[in-house]
């Protein structure tokens, strides 16, 4: 019992400082301590970020990263080539802005390659990048190194003894000024470098080109603009320089200038020529159609005069009739009357008489009956079967006047007739004629005479020949197409009417200029194709088409036979062409900002 005991000492608190902790209070106050510092210094780092004095920041600024200026969003940490198009990436700030190059800077790049040689060194015409000590062949074009004098640190002038025609040519030589006038030499894509003898750019390394005289010569004073030797350069491989050939240039294309290709260049992207010759575009012309019976051989049996149907030979649709072969026999008062008028007045001719005025009243008489039995639809040889009868017949026969198909059959025995009435419809389909449609498209290549060959159905592997014998002047307003008549021989009638055709009409255009289809390009208001020089200069020219068939086209003029145009990839050709025309528009542009320059300072 005395365990059970309640003590009251044994519950009562400690004093104050002796309690014993609760558990895991110093883990906790640890954790408390870490947080805040944490806290602490994230704060402090966002303070330093915001007012730009974070020491990361700063050697991130000291990390140059550079882009492609034609394709802004490539960024690289390290300098190169653009992947998308090559051309050189420039350096850009923090906010994406270029770093523009100073001049000091260029002068020490240029100086440094120039270092490399003592007074001659050798290099590309078409990569101004590449220089050697001794001469040899471009690692990148495989052309041959020109010779160069050092002028100074900074300018480099070639040797005219070693260098291409073309470039001695263009490069304005200090031997070529007048002794009378200040020339000035600045670069075509950086105006701002100026010098008083020609040379080289130090920043693209361009030849100089002369922009102004002294005033006291009356020269004019030419602009800074693109070189025409073409220094405004595109993707590798591809040099967008005009030619000195005369030939180019004969119908330009706006928008477009030429071009020039690097074979390697023309291999990689699958460039195609075709030569403009003459052939025979129009192939064959394939229209469909519907055989009928020759309207010029359908004949309509009708009476002149008023009868009863006595005999009828042919009796039903669709028999065959031949040639003077009867066809019914009718009973007329008025015909039979008419006959016996004949034979009296024939009887009177032949009795004789001293009277010269009865004479001549009897065969005036006898004429007259002859002319009425000639009006009444009697022929010759029925009027002289009359002329041998003793009394006038009771029968009028009536024979069929050419061999062919009874199409339509109008009369029964014992029919009372008239003149106004049909009474056979017969056609001659020895000669058949098909109806055909013509787009307008092919209406150019058609004519009356033309040679036309038919595919029945009916006899399949069999062909019909024909020819055209007449066009319909005008155009179904519905289907738009142009209805033609072409005849065909038909002596054995197995062509019917009501047929189904296929007709292919041979073409018509004979041998014209043409080019493939694939070779022309729609510009919409003109068409213009890419004419070769040379095998690696390509010039837009505008063309004139015309008929366009078996994948070839009609050129009517801007090309000559024997000239050679781009048949495959010109699209490409066409991209870069215009690549160009608008860097060199843009670099003609007054009051233009500074365009992006690579490490050559070459807008490409």
């Amino acid at each position: 019992m005395s365990e059970n005991n309640y003590d009251p000492t044994e519950h009562e608190p400690l004093p104050e400082g002796k309690e014993a902790p609760p558990p895991l209070t110093h883990a906790m106050s640890i954790v408390r301590w870490v947080i805040l510092v944490a806290m602490s210094l994230f704060a402090l780092g966002m303070i330093l970020s915001s007012i730009g004095f974070a020491p990361w920041e700063a050697r991130a600024d000291s990390t140059v990263q550079y882009h492609c200026p034609m394709h802004p969003t490539y960024i690289s940490n390290q300098p190169g080539e653009c992947p998308i198009c090559g051309m050189n990436l420039v350096p850009i700030d923090k906010s994406g802005k270029e770093i523009k190059t100073t001049k000091a800077k260029a002068d020490t790049k240029i100086t440094k390659s120039s270092e490399k040689v003592d007074a001659i060194q050798y290099t590309c015409p078409m990569h101004p990048e590449v220089i050697s000590d001794k001469p040899g062949s471009c690692p990148k074009c495989g052309m041959d190194l020109v010779k160069q004098i050092i002028m100074d640190s900074t300018m480099i002038m070639p040797d005219s003894s070693s260098m291409p025609a073309k470039i001695s040519k263009d490069m304005p030589m200090e031997s070529q000024k007048d002794d009378k006038a200040a020339v000035i030499y600045a670069c075509p894509m950086d105006p701002e470098v100026t010098s008083e003898k020609p040379g080289r750019c130090p920043k693209c390394g361009m030849f100089l080109k002369p922009v102004s005289v002294d005033t006291s010569k009356s020269m004019p004073m030419p602009k800074a603009e693109p070189d025409k030797s073409g220094e405004i350069q595109s993707m590798p491989g591809i040099d967008m320089s005009n030619t000195n050939d005369t030939s180019m240039g004969k119908a330009p294309v706006p928008g477009l200038v030429p071009v020039t290709i690097e074979p390697e260049r023309l291999q990689l992207i699958g460039v195609k020529t075709a030569e403009v010759t003459e052939r025979n575009i129009g192939g064959a012309i394939n229209i469909v159609g519907s055989v009928t019976s020759d309207e010029s051989r359908i004949k309509n049996l009708t009476t002149r005069v008023n009868g009863w149907v006595q005999d009828l030979y042919v009796d039903k649709t669709g028999q065959y009739v031949e040639a003077g072969k009867p066809l019914l026999s009718i009973y007329s008062q008025e015909l039979y009357q008419a006959e016996q008028d004949y034979i009296i007045a024939r009887d009177a001719i032949n009795e004789t008489s001293s009277d010269s005025s009865l004479t001549i009243m009897r065969n005036q008489i006898y004429s007259s009956a002859n002319d009425r039995l000639r009006l009444m639809g009697l022929s010759e040889n029925q009027i002289n079967e009359i002329e041998k009868l003793d009394s006038p017949s009771e029968k009028l026969m009536i024979k069929s006047p050419f061999s062919g198909y009874v199409l339509v059959k109008n009369v029964l025995p014992g029919q009372y007739l008239s003149p106004d009435q049909n009474l056979f419809t017969i056609a001659d389909l020895s000669k058949v004629w098909v109806l055909g449609d013509v787009y307008e498209q092919d209406i150019a290549g058609i004519h009356v005479g033309q040679r036309a060959t038919m595919h029945l159905t009916a006899f399949s592997g069999e062909d019909f020949e024909g020819v055209i014998n007449y066009i319909y002047p005008s155009i179904s307003e519905q289907t738009h197409t142009l209805k033609i008549r072409i005849e065909f021989d038909n002596p054995s009638n197995r062509i019917r009417p009501g047929m189904y055709a296929e007709i292919s009409l041979e073409s018509g255009n004979g041998q014209t200029l043409s080019v493939p289809s694939d070779a022309v390009l729609d510009g919409g208001n003109e068409q213009y194709v890419f004419v070769i020089h040379d095998g690696i200069h390509f010039e837009p020219r505008l063309v004139k088409t015309g008929h366009t068939s078996d994948d070839y086209t009609e050129i009517l003029s801007g090309l000559h036979a024997g000239e050679r145009v781009v048949s495959s990839a010109n699209f490409l050709i066409d991209s870069e062409s215009r690549l160009k025309a608008a860097v060199a528009g843009m670099s003609t542009m007054p009051d233009m900002p500074d365009m992006p320059k690579t490490e050559q300072g070459t807008a490409r």
